[in-house]
């Protein structure tokens, strides 16, 4: 009798699709509305407290701000709370708004590295929002500078976070941090408001750990 060879390909619209932890985009799609990163996974706007929902589009293979309430975010769900987030800056803008959020429980709670501390300070600075407040953190802030193009990665695994930028030594350690550490949301930030809407990021990347 011959071999009987089975047709082992099928499609179940039933079965549940594997959704593995981590993201990527590297903003290259077509220009409109920030919809879904690089490999599928869909973007989650946010903002603390009242105000103007946030708009957060693709543009000129960038992801921009183009309106939106003071403190807004926009952030994917990751599937874990442990891990390296990296992103590159292609232009920090001139309204110190930019930025990054990482274990955001929602738009008023999570943690955030600033582009640029206060006024015209352009040093990066590690905070919390906290119902909606911007808490300083003890060793959070820096008098390192930020440039166009720095690649900086945010690691946080447990209750350590270290941050560096071009691969150099980190600009900021800490330890003992124990606020939102079951938080699996990452992403964009921006603290501007009815202003320029001038901060632009090249890329961002998730690798969970």
């Amino acid at each position: 009798m011959p071999d009987i060879v089975l047709d082992t390909l099928f499609n179940n619209p039933n079965l549940n699709k594997v959704v593995y932890p981590g993201f990527v985009d590297d903003f290259n799609a077509a220009d409109g509305t920030l919809d879904v990163t690089t490999d599928g996974k869909p973007w989650i706007f946010q903002r603390s407290g009242s105000g103007v929902n946030p708009v957060w589009s693709r543009s000129d293979g960038a992801a921009r701000m183009e309106a939106g309430a003071f403190r807004s975010s926009a952030v994917v769900e990751s599937g874990s709370s442990d891990g390296i987030l990296t992103h590159t800056i292609r232009s920090a803008g001139t309204n110190n708004g930019g930025g990054v959020v990482f274990r955001s429980v929602d738009g008023a709670n999570y943690w955030v590295l600033q582009w640029r501390d206060t006024g015209s300070d352009d040093y990066y600075a590690l905070k919390k929002l906290v119902e909606g407040t911007t808490t300083a953190v003890e060793g959070g802030a820096t008098t390192v500078s930020n440039t166009d193009g720095d690649v900086v990665s945010i690691e946080f695994i447990g209750t350590d976070i270290t941050v560096s930028v071009n691969g150099g030594e980190p600009i900021i350690t800490l330890t003992g941090q124990t606020d939102f550490l079951t938080a699996e949301k990452h992403g964009l930030y921006s603290s501007t408001t009815s202003k320029d809407f001038s901060e632009r990021w090249e890329s961002i990347e998730f690798v969970a750990v």
